[in-house]
């Protein structure tokens, strides 16, 4: 008997789990507890775990969003079944099927719950459909909506062939009006060059007029005082000598010979300058050795110096070839270093520097005496301003000296430039190619 039954539950068993392996949808009892009790092979296939691992496992643990299959679970248990919930199982290679989840409560004999058995409906393929229908929709949209947007476009190319038309006999007409426009503005641009050139020479020719003007000036005024000081001193000089008093004659002897030794510079720098404008200046670049001639100028300024207690030093000892003007540079140099005795107080002290560099030589004058202002620098190197001041022995000047040295440094080539203030001293540079251009010519 006992044989009889234990075969009939054996083959109930074997039918049961025939039926729940002919499903070819994935199914699953689960126990109260959540764990996985029983699966068939469409579970296996649809999770890529083999039965035996699943078994015990928390069931909401092959899912995407297992606090999502966890709260399904228990609405299982509130209303005894469940309908259609959408879930999404993830297999082991990364692969994801959206399912439809139907699940109700089984009981034992004397009604109590025992768990839940649950089966997943793969809806990939109708979630596909579905969504391949809305992509239709939105396509036949499309196509009307294009359908429409293409008999406006007939009536709109319509339109445009008219426009084209008519732009057709405007283009026609702008063409005849843009050759007249193009006369006209070539005209216009002759007339404007020939005003630019007609400005320029008038630019020029002004001044040229206020150069001119300062350079009377200059002949006027600049030149009568030392020659005011000539007449009146040896006038005093004539009186001493017919008195035959010859206590100050020394006295008044120096002063005419200063007042001379001035408007000789003078006249020299003004001859020069007048050469330099008319273009009739000669240029000679030689080799020379620039300390030696730094020597011979100090030489020549030395007595001047002397009679303000003023020491020059010449700060480099070997000599420096450069290829220059050596009248020009020689110019430059009396004209920086009578400045810078010009404005020196007595007991103080010109330093004459020279810096080779590589392609260059840079030559400096530097004095301690009263300096310059910062607005004033602008001004030295320009005869239209007629910058002049008086020395620390009310020496007078026109300024036209560094006009000069401006030019000259600019015709071999350099640069010259200053650097000074207030009270603190003056240093004059300026710089000499070590090899200057053979094509320099006197009316660069």
């Amino acid at each position: 008997m006992n044989t009889i039954i234990e075969n009939s539950v054996r083959n109930s068993d074997h039918y049961a789990r025939s039926l729940i392996e002919a499903s070819l949808d994935p199914l699953v009892t689960i126990s109260r507890e959540g764990k996985i009790t029983d699966v068939n092979e469409a579970s296996v296939n649809i999770t890529g775990i083999p039965r035996g691992e699943m078994m015990n496992t928390d069931f909401s643990n092959y899912f995407t969003d297992p606090g999502k299959a966890r709260a399904g679970y228990r609405k299982v248990f509130e209303k005894g079944f469940l309908a259609d919930y959408p879930l999404t199982i993830k297999h082991t290679n990364g692969n994801l099927t959206d399912v439809l989840y139907n699940a109700s409560v089984y009981k034992d004999d004397k009604g109590n719950v025992l768990g839940v058995f649950a089966s997943a409906r793969d809806v990939t393929e109708q979630k596909w459909a579905i969504e391949l229908r809305k992509v239709n929709k939105e396509l036949a949209f499309q196509n009307s909506e294009r359908e429409k947007r293409a008999d406006e476009l007939v009536v709109a190319n319509k339109e445009l062939v008219f426009q084209n038309q008519e732009k057709g006999k405007r283009a026609a007409e702008l063409i005849i009006a843009n050759k007249e426009l193009a006369y006209q503005n070539m005209l216009k641009e002759k007339r404007a060059i020939d005003l630019v050139i007609t400005n320029k020479e008038l630019q020029q020719l002004i001044q040229l007029n206020k150069d001119k003007d300062k350079f009377f000036s200059i002949i006027t005024h600049d030149l009568r005082s030392p020659f005011n000081s000539i007449i009146v001193y040896s006038e005093y000089l004539v009186e001493q000598i017919n008195e035959k008093n010859y206590e100050k004659i020394g006295d008044f002897a120096n002063v005419i010979l200063e007042s001379s030794n001035r408007a000789m510079d003078l006249l020299m720098n003004l001859m020069v300058w007048a050469k330099s404008q008319s273009g009739r200046l000669d240029f000679n670049p030689e080799y020379f050795d620039i300390i030696t001639l730094f020597d011979e100028v100090r030489l020549l300024l030395n007595d001047v110096a002397r009679h303000k207690s003023i020491h020059i030093e010449c700060t480099p000892s070997s000599g420096i070839l450069v290829n220059a003007d050596k009248e020009m540079i020689s110019s430059v140099l009396r004209n920086l270093i009578s400045n810078a005795i010009k404005f020196t107080q007595a007991e103080g002290k010109i330093t004459i520097s020279a810096v080779d560099q590589k392609d260059q030589l840079t030559i400096s004058v530097s004095d301690t005496g009263i300096g310059i202002s910062k607005e004033r620098i602008n001004k030295l190197f320009n005869i239209s301003d007629g910058y002049s001041t008086q020395g620390t022995q009310d020496e007078t000047g026109t300024g036209l000296g560094l006009i000069l040295c401006k030019e000259f440094i600019e015709k071999n080539g350099g640069k010259i430039w200053v650097d000074g203030e207030d009270g603190i001293g003056t240093t004059f540079y300026f710089s000499l190619p070590k090899r200057i251009n053979n094509r320099l010519s006197i009316d660069t």
